[in-house]
């Protein structure tokens, strides 16, 4: 015989008044409903974290095709399903789980939107009247590329010799090819200028800038509507140094002062600065022709890159090379590529010293320059190549412009294949659509 006293739950279910177990039953099954919804809602949610980036990422992919020229815009909407049916593995239209709404295309402000909706099915929700809940994800993004400068340096001193220089010649071409996909040569909203340097940088079609010195000189040169400029013979291989006196770490034209030329100069890059231009061939040619030979007098590269997406050049370049006005919607980038030490300089040397192992100017130089180009709002990238000295890789790291979530702006490779996927990494960055809802 069982002496165990009778638990009051026990003394509950038997209890035949019906009273307590009615209240029971109704307990539990409110709390079924309540877990219910509970569960429904966590799934919920995740459905909409799912449905948003799965038409983020189709919204994205459908707008890059547009700007590419891929699909045309009454192609977009088939594309766009496509992308998402193969991200979510379900079928999307009419009468389906899952359904696209509101879909558009807006020609002139070149943007695409659409929202993303599904009926989700329910469960124990079921039970008070709800058998699925409408989720919607709502997402848009600009195609048109944003008018876009940018100007690449390219390190052409002695140490490329050999297989370096194959690896950037193949590198840059690439970078180029990315950068210009999709855009013919009349479209001008992405253009690109290049700054092959050395122990100094080929003016090219922009030679009547230099003063070139013909004894040394310590003071500013002269602007180029003084008679003494007027009357210097231009160097003949086109060539320049940097900037002397005050106007060497800006921007300003040659009205404020000509680019100098120092007599000290022993040997020039063969190779011309390319202004701004959205022609393919220019620029693949330009890459092809870079031979390699001198110092490196990195912060002259520099110098040029900043003068050929300068506003204040405007009246020196041809009308199709002019550079945007600051503080507009033109974004501007300048790519800084070296395997080596900055170290030629000739601005603050006595004439009685030689220009070589001045890498304590050429790099102060070059920050002093990469700081005040930022500040213009001018974003910059630098690539280490093959790069060994501490020095060189602070200095590119000073250079570079704060890394984003979105963007990393200092680089190292060690092999050719590397800098080439640098180069296209960047020029995926810069291409970067974006997400405007």
């Amino acid at each position: 015989m069982n002496n165990f006293p009778r638990l009051p739950f026990g003394r509950f279910l038997s209890d035949r008044s019906g009273n307590f177990a009615m209240m029971f039953a109704a307990t539990m099954v409110a709390l079924l409903i309540s877990g219910g919804i509970a569960l429904d809602l966590s799934r919920a949610v995740k459905s909409q974290a799912t449905s948003r980036n799965a038409l983020d990422a189709a919204i994205l992919a459908t707008a890059r095709q547009l700007s590419l020229g891929n699909i045309r815009t009454d192609e977009a909407h088939d594309f766009l399903v496509n992308y998402l049916e193969g991200t979510l593995g379900v079928t999307i239209g009419s009468g389906t789980e899952y359904y696209l709404a509101n879909f558009s295309v807006d020609k002139d402000k070149e943007k695409i939107s659409a929202d993303l909706t599904r009926k989700l099915p329910l469960t124990l929700t079921a039970l008070a009247g709800t058998s699925t809940k409408k989720i919607t994800a709502s997402s848009a993004a600009l195609y048109g590329i944003p008018e876009t400068e940018i100007v690449m340096t390219f390190d052409v001193t002695g140490s490329m010799r050999g297989s370096k220089i194959v690896d950037l010649k193949n590198a840059a071409a690439i970078g180029i090819n990315e950068l210009l996909d999709g855009a013919g040569s009349t479209d001008n909203r992405l253009r690109i200028a290049m700054v092959p340097y050395a122990e100094g940088v080929n003016a090219g079609p922009l030679y009547t800038t230099v003063f070139a010195e013909s004894e040394s000189t310590s003071g500013p040169p002269p602007a180029d509507t003084d008679p003494t400029a007027a009357a210097a013979a231009a160097a003949a291989d086109n060539c320049s140094t940097e900037r002397k006196g005050p106007g060497q770490f800006t921007d300003d034209n040659p009205r404020k002062g000509k680019i100098n030329r120092d007599f000290r100069l022993n040997s020039c890059p063969a190779s011309p600065l390319v202004p701004l231009t959205a022609k393919k061939a220019t620029l693949q040619n330009a890459v092809k022709a870079m031979t390699v030979g001198g110092g490196t007098g990195g912060h002259i590269g520099i110098q040029w890159a900043w003068y050929l997406i300068s506003p204040k050049w405007a009246d020196y370049v041809h009308k199709d090379s002019v550079a945007a006005a600051y503080g507009s919607d033109v974004r501007k980038f300048a790519i800084i590529m070296t395997d080596g030490e900055f170290n030629v300089a000739y601005e603050g040397v006595p004439k009685n010293k030689s220009q070589y192992r001045q890498a304590a100017k050429s790099m102060k130089k070059a920050r002093k320059l990469c700081k005040n180009m930022k500040a213009r709002g001018i974003e910059i990238f630098t690539i280490g190549f093959a790069l060994n000295q501490r020095s060189a890789k602070n200095l590119l790291k000073d250079c570079s412009s704060p890394n984003t979530a979105e963007m990393t702006y200092y680089h190292e490779a060690s092999t050719g294949g590397q800098l080439t996927q640098i180069y296209k990494d960047i020029a995926t960055s810069i291409k970067q659509l974006r997400l405007v809802r």
